[in-house]
């Protein structure tokens, strides 16, 4: 008996630093590089609670269409975070809500995390935009729950032999 609990224990220690680092590893977020002068037109790009009807919750989720820095096309959904990448490669990083506007060719954004910032516009490569994905989180957690159940078997199936 005290081999089946020291194998079964010593495989659950392997098995929560799998799902812990499957969790940390994929973070269930999407980023995409856009044009420096893109980001003024997320301002007010949100998630919001509608109320409710009945038994259900109603969400309105913002959806900004903006040029990617290869000339393509991307929507952001809801709520953003956002990282201007300057030319030398220095990062800053501002959480939601962000604001931002340009004027006289000078990028200024401010975040839920730090005061307000500029730079002059030739000076900013790109703006990395970071948004929540639900279809890569749900995926994750379906990997995870039949890494769980593939595990469990291989311990229930090793204790038996």
């Amino acid at each position: 008996m005290f081999a089946l609990t020291s194998t079964c224990s010593r495989s659950m220690r392997i098995l929560s630093v799998i799902v812990a680092t499957s969790f940390a590893a994929t973070g269930c977020f999407r980023v995409d590089a856009i044009k420096p002068t893109e980001l003024p037109k997320l301002n007010g790009s949100n998630v919001r609670n509608l109320g409710q009807t009945g038994n259900v919750q109603l969400i309105g989720i913002t959806v900004t269409p903006v040029e990617r820095i290869d000339g393509r096309t991307v929507e952001i959904k809801g709520n953003y975070d956002a990282s201007i990448v300057r030319n030398d490669g220095r990062t800053l990083s501002f959480e939601h809500p962000v604001l931002s506007e340009i004027v006289n060719n000078t990028l200024t954004v401010k975040g839920s995390n730090r005061g307000v910032a500029s730079w002059p516009l030739a000076d900013v490569s790109r703006v990395d935009v970071q948004t929540y994905d639900a279809t890569k989180t749900i995926l994750v957690v379906v990997a995870i729950n039949v890494s769980i159940l593939v595990v469990s078997g291989l311990i229930l199936w090793k204790a038996t032999q």
